[in-house]
């Protein structure tokens, strides 16, 4: 794990793991300056609104992992764990906080409001740049999009070797 954690300036460049990718924006909606989402060869599919918060997806589209406010999370099956990096002079640990009901709820919540903010406006989304530049990816995006906001069941198994 790095000891500094640096803002990056291009996701979309950055992001070659998503083999097929897509930076649009929603016009009229400043809150983010751009959002990048695509999959991975594996189906996993991820999208960064902005530098916070990126939220990562199995196959099956269920969360995995997430980074928002400066936290990472980490699916735990049935909750998420907040995952802090704790820095001294010689050495990072990482503290683990397992989300307790009300704090999944409102993780929840706020997912819900971020696929909602790209759903619920797609007809003002202007693309800027995908990769490759011949696919419908935004089309598949929604379409991801769409899936995720309608699951009760929505978290992936704990990751393995990572309890």
């Amino acid at each position: 794990m790095a000891r500094h954690e640096e803002d990056r300036e291009d996701i979309m460049a950055e992001a070659v793991a998503l083999k097929r990718r897509v930076e649009f924006q929603i016009t009229g909606d400043d809150r983010f300056e751009s959002i990048v989402a695509g999959f991975k060869r594996s189906g996993h599919f991820s999208i960064y609104f902005g530098q916070d918060p990126a939220y990562h997806f199995d196959a099956n589209g269920k969360l995995r992992r997430a980074y928002r406010a400066g936290h990472l999370y980490r699916t735990q099956g049935t909750t998420l764990a907040q995952m802090r990096r704790e820095r001294d002079d010689s050495k990072t640990t990482l503290v683990r906080i397992d989300l307790d009901a009300t704090a999944l709820n409102d993780f929840r919540d706020e997912l819900s409001q971020h696929i909602q903010s790209v759903t619920g406006h797609s007809s003002q989304i202007k693309v800027v740049d995908q990769h490759p530049k011949d696919e419908p990816i935004l089309t598949s995006v929604l379409e991801v999009l769409t899936n995720l906001s309608q699951q009760d069941d929505w978290l992936a198994p704990t990751i393995k070797g990572k309890r």
